[in-house]
């Protein structure tokens, strides 16, 4: 995740490829339109030495997860993504975070769990088909983490997701390493493989207090 501060803007721009066994594309349709996704049909392994068990909802009942040994879902409203946990973020005293990925005929969805010691209070979540950014939302819940070796399947299915661009994208030159320019796609390299880099959300971080996003 790579985050750049503008004034009261965060953008962000994330990195699914990397994750994804056969990478990730814009969808070979008749205009070959950058600003969609197509997910490959795959099975990637994601191995942790931790197996986390987060459960919980908030008071409107608009948000939950559900979380079993390191796999399960998040929903939104009355839409429910399949994920799993992939990282263990230490983050200071007691508090924890725990990230998750998941995929939907709509949209990739990122997030993290807030959980500090067995209580969860948090959950930040962000997805592809939408440019508000990150969504916060207080929780009610539970972590239980056990220290055990944990091997559990990202799954993805075939198909074309449609990214929203951002009203505002910021020019960044890094060289052949990272480049991007208003109003186009732009690339980045990691390791020895380039990958388009797509724009999708726009985070206002004016209240944001060091800290309060993890990376």
């Amino acid at each position: 995740m790579i985050y750049r501060y503008a004034k009261r803007n965060l953008f962000t721009f994330s990195f699914y490829a990397s994750l994804l066994c056969y990478g990730i594309q814009a969808c070979r349709t008749s205009s070959n339109n950058p600003w969609t996704v197509q997910l490959p049909t795959s099975t990637t392994p994601i191995h942790t030495h931790f197996a986390a068990s987060i459960a919980g909802v908030t008071s409107d009942n608009k948000y939950s997860i559900a979380i079993t040994g390191n796999t399960g879902n998040i929903t939104q409203n009355n839409r429910t993504t399949d994920v799993i946990i992939k990282d263990q973020i230490p983050f200071g005293g007691s508090l924890v975070l725990y990230s998750f990925i998941g995929t939907d005929a709509d949209s990739i969805l990122l997030g993290w769990a807030y959980c500090t010691g067995d209580e969860l209070t948090s959950l930040f979540l962000e997805a592809t088909d939408r440019t508000a950014g990150f969504t916060n939302s207080p929780i009610t819940g539970s972590c239980n983490i056990a220290n055990e070796a944990t091997s559990v399947n990202l799954v993805t299915n075939a198909g074309c997701l449609s990214v929203t661009q951002p009203s505002i994208v910021p020019a960044i030159d890094g060289g052949n390493k990272l480049s991007l320019q208003n109003s186009s796609v732009g690339n980045v390299t990691l390791g020895r493989e380039e990958f388009n880099l797509i724009p999708f959300a726009i985070i206002d971080c004016s209240r944001c207090s060091a800290g309060s996003l993890a990376a």
